[in-house]
């Protein structure tokens, strides 16, 4: 989800005060800033209470997601999904100065060394479409990640720093903040 995502790389130096929110699936647990994807809140001077619908259309949800999320995605009935150009506004909306583009390797380590984190969507294995949070980089050339999908992409919800190379990420987009 984009809405996770973005709300990752603002958590560590844009976002006020952590929001937490107790999540049942896939195992209990608190997220510390998950109000900020499902609830409204205002930031920046911008208040995000747009409300859009989940994927499976069970729930619907404002802050982060809502702003974000759109009928984006092909299918019959369209499904919610999000855009790039929205997650580019939400992110610039919370103080972020975003750069939005096809980045080398080498051009995400220069992002990472200012102090920026890249927020790429890519392939991931096989999980295409999925967006994560790069936060650094090992010596060996791999990259270390916030995935949003758990550890390895297998759709836990502990993918908190995992260490990937450049061709599982297999990136198609990315915006450095």
């Amino acid at each position: 989800m984009r809405a996770d995502s973005a709300v990752i790389d603002l958590v560590t130096y844009q976002l006020p005060n952590q929001f937490p929110v107790n999540v049942s699936s896939p195992a209990p647990h608190v997220s510390k800033w998950g109000r900020y994807i499902t609830d409204e809140f205002s930031n920046r001077g911008t208040t995000f209470n747009r409300t859009q619908n989940d994927w499976t259309r069970t729930g619907a949800f404002k802050g982060a997601h809502g702003w974000i999320t759109g009928y984006h995605c092909s299918g019959t009935p369209a499904r919610p999904c999000a855009s790039w150009e929205a997650e580019r506004d939400f992110l610039a909306r919370n103080g972020a100065a975003v750069q939005q583009g096809m980045f080398t390797a080498a051009q995400v380590r220069a992002f990472l060394d200012q102090g920026k984190f890249v927020i790429m969507s890519g392939r991931w294995g096989s999980t295409a479409g999925h967006l994560s949070v790069v936060i650094g980089y090992a010596d060996d050339g791999t990259f270390w990640v916030h995935d949003t999908y758990g550890a390895g992409t297998d759709g836990s919800w502990d993918g908190a720093q995992q260490n990937y190379t450049w061709g599982y990420i297999a990136p198609a987009q990315m915006w450095a903040a």
